[in-house]
């Protein structure tokens, strides 16, 4: 702890090459930390402002809304940093068992003189053109959307709920709500996936076959 305050002084006076710091730069600082009492919070702001926060005798309670910001900051900035973090582990690992699971179903699409593999590659060379078939949303989108929705099942409520987080529906709740979700929707959760990351996946994978493929039809 005296180390952090040696450094937030340091910063005061404007020793490092951060220059000016803030009330929220030293919240981030903790959350990287692992600190959350209010002790250390008016400690480290007592250093970092040169001031002593309010202290209210007959409540026992300090009325500084700095430190109030930063028992809450820390703990939220610390649990978004967390959320995102599994949320993103989760469908990188969606994202790879839905690729092998395409890799293993038939070409559907692109007929039967296609030099392809499998419906994966089939799906990375309509994303490689920005062109997809008329019947795509029936048939590969589908099955996609299937596959994540079945690796969705299988996840803990936490994770759904970290994921949920993140997408746009999700941002939205917590916008309104001032609040982390207590509920999900999958749905949201599988075009989230299917967007943000087997799509893009998609579109930047290449093999010998897929090259052969867009070579022939240019």
């Amino acid at each position: 702890m005296d180390a952090m305050i040696a450094e937030v002084e340091a910063k005061r006076k404007g020793k490092t090459p951060s220059g000016t710091w803030s009330a929220e730069d030293i919240i981030e600082d903790w959350a990287k930390m692992g600190i959350t009492g209010a002790d250390d919070a008016i400690r480290g702001l007592h250093a970092l402002f040169g001031g002593a926060p309010r202290y209210d005798e007959k409540t026992s309670e300090h009325s500084n809304p700095l430190v109030e910001r930063a028992n809450q900051g820390v703990t939220s900035v610390r649990n978004e940093q967390v959320d995102r973090k599994v949320a993103d582990l989760a469908c990188r690992r969606i994202c790879r068992r839905t690729t092998r699971a395409c890799q293993r179903i038939e070409p559907m699409l692109l007929g039967d003189d296609s030099p392809l593999a499998n419906a994966w590659e089939d799906i990375c060379v309509q994303e490689h053109q920005c062109e997809r078939c008329f019947n795509w949303d029936d048939s590969y989108g589908a099955t996609l959307r299937a596959t994540i929705k079945g690796e969705v099942h299988q996840l803990d409520t936490s994770t759904c709920l970290a994921i949920w987080s993140q997408t746009e529906e999700g941002v939205e709740w917590i916008l309104d709500h001032d609040e982390p979700p207590k509920a999900y929707s999958c749905e949201d959760i599988v075009e989230y996936i299917l967007c943000q990351y087997v799509i893009p996946a998609a579109a930047t994978y290449s093999n010998a076959r897929i090259r052969k493929y867009l070579d022939r039809v240019e």
